[in-house]
């Protein structure tokens, strides 16, 4: 998963700076295809993206969480282990840690 923290706005495309784990790389999206997220799955080859997908952000209260579930406003999400989860503070992004 990227995370995309700024976007440019150019005539026939954006360019977004992604940040995924500890690296930051700039890639352009075709404005047809653009749809405005937080994150994105996104799959490149060399400089070209191939595959660009909006992923669902989850914004609200954490009331409880354990190493399956977590509680954002009285509703309960299964944690997948094999998802990367960002926790955004102010415009940055931070991996959240998965286990207690």
């Amino acid at each position: 998963m990227w995370s995309c923290c700024r976007k440019k706005e150019l005539k026939n495309y954006y360019r977004l700076k992604i940040i995924y784990d500890k690296n930051i790389k700039w890639v352009n999206i075709k404005k047809k295809d653009f749809i405005d997220a937080a994150a994105y799955k996104i799959k490149l080859k060399g400089i070209r993206t191939v595959y660009f997908k909006p992923l669902k952000s989850i914004s609200g209260k954490v009331y409880s969480k354990d190493i399956n579930n977590i509680n954002i406003d009285d509703t309960i999400y299964k944690i997948s282990q094999n998802i990367n989860y960002y926790i955004k503070d102010n415009d940055n992004y931070k991996l959240a840690k998965k286990a207690f």
